[in-house]
């Protein structure tokens, strides 16, 4: 089962931890469709996954959708310049404390 079809099924779901698990961009991708599905996700710790740009950018969708996300560490990735600066334009937009 890939993560969006799981956090679907979990909509109550308020803390993710899934650090040094080699997801990578594929696995960003659909973990950052199933956050649309969590409305009351507050902390994402997904440091340490093999995800570069185009994960960091699914990411920052996915970050969109979820109005009480607090917290995301994606440190320990290769997201690049580009993918850093559209994580930080969406955690700076809606107050997020975001680790690169």
């Amino acid at each position: 089962a890939s993560f969006a079809e799981g956090m679907k099924a979990c909509p109550q779901l308020q803390t993710v931890n899934i650090h040094w698990n080699s997801i990578g961009e594929a696995g960003a991708a659909s973990f950052a469709e199933g956050m649309e599905a969590c409305p009351q996700l507050q902390t994402v710790d997904i440091w340490g996954n093999s995800i570069g740009e185009a994960g960091a950018a699914s990411f920052a969708d996915g970050m969109k959708a979820c109005p009480q996300l607090q917290t995301v560490n994606i440190s320990g990735d290769r997201i690049g310049q580009a993918g850093a600066a559209l994580l930080r334009e969406v955690a700076t937009r809606k107050g997020i404390k975001l680790s690169i």
